[in-house]
């Protein structure tokens, strides 16, 4: 894996990988194989979050992930909620 992709996804949030995109993209002295990945992480990063993965999380993106978190852990019956 390439330094690119490494720093990628090393970014926590969306919006931090957003910008980095953003930014890497207004470079100039990116070859085509970098070009190729950054698009390619753009519509990952698209399809994942939609069309604006820049936006803060929002109160019922924060409630459904704790509703998942409770359900992976009922799932794994950890004697939690059993």
């Amino acid at each position: 894996m390439n330094d690119l992709v490494k720093s990628y996804y090393a970014l926590p949030t969306a919006r931090e990988r957003s910008l980095f995109l953003a930014e890497r993209a207004a470079a100039a002295e990116l070859g085509a194989e970098e070009r190729e990945t950054l698009d390619l992480l753009s519509r990952l990063l698209s399809a994942r979050f939609g069309e604006r993965p820049e936006r803060r999380q929002t109160v019922s993106d924060r409630f459904l992930t704790a509703f998942m978190d409770l359900r992976v852990t009922y799932a794994r019956d950890s004697g939690f909620l059993s």
